[in-house]
């Protein structure tokens, strides 16, 4: 095996290498993201704990622009109207947070609140796919599940990657030189003494 061989396979298997490493940690990410999320899923599922709680109907949903400067941002406020138990008057829960654009006016939230009085420490929750049960709806829980998704592919692309093997760019010029004194071509993989 000759030297430019050698160095070669030493390139690819250093590029193997790298490429593990890289996926790996980034499936070490994964795993993290992945952990704190369930972590807060599942503490946060104990967050109404205490709390009287009844389903409320998002009636009013509108986005609010302020300008600082000539930047210009959005909050999205709703307005969810729910009554109390044992009592007959309605009252309304009016919030911004950036989770509540993927509410939906008309959707049926739940509305946990004290008891002694149904106007303060109020907060609303939305059902979780995956605890199946209530989460504060001023969470994004969803996102890290998003992040690691586009990661997951990531990592899949550098353990992918080192399976395939190589295509050997610009091949012609690989297997083949020009003779700068006499103008022929020749084949670099054979010695030129022997085939003139």
């Amino acid at each position: 095996m000759g030297k430019k061989q050698q160095n070669r396979e030493t390139v690819i298997v250093s590029e193997k290498k790298v490429n593990a490493v890289l996926g790996s940690i980034i499936l070490l990410i994964i795993f993290g993201i992945l952990g704190v999320n369930l972590y807060f899923r599942f503490t946060d599922r104990h967050k109404g704990d205490g709390y009287e709680y009844v389903d409320g109907v998002i009636t009013k949903k509108e986005n609010r622009y302020s300008y600082i400067g000539r930047s210009k941002s959005s909050k999205t406020w709703i307005t969810v109207e729910y009554t109390p138990k044992g009592s007959t008057a309605k009252r309304v829960f009016s919030g911004t947070d950036f989770s509540y654009d993927y509410l939906l006016r008309g959707e049926t939230v739940r509305v946990y609140y004290k008891g002694d009085d149904p106007r303060e420490n109020v907060f609303i929750a939305k059902y979780d796919w995956l605890v199946k049960d209530y989460l504060p709806a001023y969470k994004s829980y969803n996102i890290p599940l998003i992040v690691s998704g586009v990661l997951l592919l990531i990592a899949i692309y550098f353990f992918v990657d080192d399976t395939k093997p190589k295509k050997k760019k610009n091949s012609i010029e690989a297997e083949f030189s020009v003779d700068p004194v006499t103008g022929k071509v020749y084949d670099r993989t054979h010695d030129r003494n022997i085939h003139g």
